[in-house]
């Protein structure tokens, strides 16, 4: 009775033992000493003489890992597991059985019986729970329970174990990843600090070249960028003429050709730059490395856009001083310089252009001022004479004279009309115009000029009527040549209105303004010619009005005139559907 109960204690020894070091293995103990714990509890079972475990290990061979009572360690390794036991493959039910491993030998030989108990993981072989026991103690049904329940605790702190070193070997996959990606970062926000840097020099060059007075201190501003940051010597600058590059800059006073100084284009056939080690041996770069004691030589092309326009050249005292890296650098600073001097030198272009015209449309506006003038001599002489003819002082006239002294006399007063409007173009464009302001009733001034006009309107049966407010008031301004302007408007109203049209002039108060618009029913115009209407000399060219004939300054002298007192003027048109002109004046 007491030896069961000191069997009884031993096992529940066994099993708190083994279940400690499940709960713990992880953290405290290794894997073996956890293991050897319970085996060397299993020795102090009565009748046991020796325990161990064979395992296989990562090699595919079992070999004993954990052994107590003698059985030493051995360097043999089982291949085959079933054969080692002598049995068929899976067939582990029989659990006191004989093997050929020699510790095992040894044993038997000394009278003891082996008992195996398997170690399963996931329904697979893994190793062998072995027992030496006295062949006088005899096992219980309850003793080989006990074993397969210490089996099970092996197979789980084995299967932990293994979890544990998977779960390291993936916490070092992941720090090492986490590594490499903070290695990486490091490298990317180097990188990014660099970018930066350098995106914030380009933009102070862009600035600073951009806003140079000259081609030459914008050539200069690169030049010295470039110096500082690929530390070079000299720099030059050729410009892309007939299939060559030509010197134009230098950052050096020391190379001043006599000569012109050039390279080929085919030295840039991939247009990506080149770096020359030994300028003395391309007799195309040879001379100008020569001339300022160049030992290496940076080319690369100015873009402006796609297109080549030029080319940067740098150069070092000593050698292997660029790199692939400096030509990217380089091509940045180059197409820089390329876009400032084509954007000069378009803008050069343009104001030699200006001055030109501007010349020109002055030479222009003289000969049309002098010819305007020289016409009112001749002019003031044909109307003198009508006069006195129609006035039958020099004789009575007869059949059709008079009708044709008439026609004389309204041909006069066009063109003296056409004349004086000339002139006053003229004197516009030039500024020569000096404003006789004045106190005038505003209703007033349009009512005159509906009466102007209301007798040639209605020659052409055309209805014109003034729907303008009697309560608009007063406004300072030069009274006829606010008359003529509006006369100019009306005139091609009725001009190109219709038989059967209408005619409507309104103004009303807006504020600061006095707004009039003159709305017509005319044959209107397309959106091009509304475009270009108030240019001088635009004549109206559409299908319904070639007829029609005139300069085309009538609308742009009434923008002179209106522009002048400060107002505006604006015309909306459609083909055949009449024409809106609307004129503010200021009433300050």
């Amino acid at each position: 009775m007491q030896k069961r109960s000191l069997i009884n204690e031993t096992w529940k020894k066994i099993m708190t033992t083994a279940c400690l070091n499940i709960n713990f293995t992880s953290s405290v103990f290794g894997i073996k000493k956890a293991i050897g714990a319970i085996v060397q509890e299993i020795c102090h079972l009565p009748g046991i003489e020796a325990a161990w475990i064979i395992k296989k290990e990562e090699d595919g061979f079992y070999r004993i890992q954990v052994s107590r009572g003698g059985v030493s360690h051995s360097d043999v390794g089982i291949k085959d597991i079933y054969s080692y036991l002598k049995i068929e493959e899976g067939d582990i039910e029989e659990l006191f059985l004989t093997s050929s491993h020699p510790e095992e030998i040894k044993l038997i030989r000394r009278g003891l019986k082996i008992l195996h108990i398997p170690l399963n993981e996931e329904e697979r072989l893994i190793g062998i729970l072995s027992v030496a026991v006295h062949k006088r103690s005899s096992i219980t049904h309850k003793g080989l329970e006990h074993f397969e329940s210490v089996a099970e605790v092996l197979e789980q702190l084995y299967d932990n174990a293994a979890r544990k070193k998977e779960v390291e070997s993936m916490a070092i996959k992941v720090r090492d990843q986490v590594d490499s990606a903070s290695d990486e970062l490091t490298k990317t926000n180097v990188r990014l600090i660099n970018r930066v840097k350098e995106l914030k020099s380009l933009y102070s060059l862009s600035v600073r070249v951009f806003t140079s007075p000259n081609i030459e201190f914008a050539a200069e501003e690169v030049f010295q960028q470039a110096r500082d940051i690929l530390m070079m010597d000299e720099a030059l600058y050729f410009q892309l003429e007939n299939e060559e590059f030509v010197f134009r800059y230098a950052s050096s006073e020391k190379f001043k050709p006599e000569k012109k100084t050039s390279i080929p284009i085919y030295l840039l056939s991939d247009n990506k730059g080149i770096i020359i080690d030994n300028p003395e041996e391309i007799k195309e770069v040879a001379p100008i490395a020569r001339a300022l004691g160049l030992s290496q030589l940076i080319l690369v092309p100015a873009k402006v856009g796609n297109r080549v326009s030029g080319l940067l050249m740098g150069g070092s005292i000593k050698s292997d001083k660029f790199d692939s890296g400096d030509l990217e650098i380089l091509f940045v600073y180059a197409g820089r310089l390329a876009e400032f001097i084509e954007r000069k030198e378009l803008t050069n272009e343009v104001v030699r252009d200006n001055k030109r015209l501007n010349e020109l449309l002055d030479v222009k506006d003289k000969f049309i001022s002098l010819v305007s003038h020289e016409f009112r001599t001749p002019l003031t002489a044909i109307k003198g004479y009508t006069e006195i003819l129609s006035s039958g002082e020099e004789g009575e006239l007869v059949g059709r004279q008079a009708e044709f002294l008439n026609e004389i006399a309204m041909a006069s007063e066009r063109l003296e009309e056409t004349i004086e409007s000339v002139i006053s173009l003229a004197d516009y464009s030039r500024g020569q115009v000096k404003l006789d302001k004045e106190m005038v009733v505003w209703s007033e001034l349009i009512s005159d000029l509906i009466s102007r006009y209301s007798e040639e309107a209605a020659e052409k049966e055309i209805s014109l009527l003034d729907k303008s407010e009697d309560s608009v008031g007063k406004v300072r301004v030069d009274r006829q040549k606010l008359s003529e302007a509006f006369g100019q408007i009306l005139s091609n109203a009725v001009k190109f209105t219709e038989s059967g049209g209408s005619i409507i002039v309104e103004t009303n108060s807006k504020g600061d303004f006095f707004e009039t618009v003159i709305r017509d029913t005319g044959v209107g115009m397309s959106p091009d010619l509304q475009s270009r209407v108030f240019e001088k000399f635009v004549q109206f060219q559409e299908p319904l009005t070639r007829s029609i004939t005139g300069l085309g300054i009538g609308l742009s002298l009434a923008k002179e005139i209106i522009e002048s007192h400060l107002g505006t003027i604006s015309l909306s048109s459609e083909p055949g559907s009449g024409t809106e002109v609307r004129i503010l004046i200021p009433t300050g």
